[in-house]
């Protein structure tokens, strides 16, 4: 029978520590760059309340609010973008802070 301590000892809690990733993305003249940044996880509560709850987000793009939620930069992961700058990104940057925010976030299983 689980027991909720060997369920928190299984990962059955987000973990707090941010993830550490890597994106690509194309700038506007068709250039590509790349570069590190950091990836909180979120508990299930705060996506679910991000996504679902109109009031909470009212007049605002969900992933843009999530990418404001979950992307990190700098060397301690201590600067965080305001929801506006997420709504502001260049298309093809949000869309990689995006990618990376889901697999963070929702880790596949490894095929045996």
């Amino acid at each position: 029978m689980l027991q909720l301590s060997s369920f928190q000892e299984r990962g059955g809690f987000v973990d707090p520590h941010p993830v550490k990733k890597s994106i690509e993305w194309t700038d506007e003249k068709g250039e590509a760059h790349s570069g590190e940044l950091f990836v909180v996880r979120q508990p299930f509560g705060v996506v679910e309340k991000s996504l679902m709850d109109k009031d909470a987000v009212k007049d605002r793009a969900a992933l843009a609010h999530m990418i404001s939620l979950c992307i990190r930069f700098g060397e301690d992961a201590s600067e965080q973008l305001t929801y506006e700058q997420a709504y502001g990104l260049n298309p093809s940057a949000a869309w990689a802070m995006v990618g990376v925010i889901d697999e963070v976030n929702a880790p596949r299983a490894v095929a045996r």
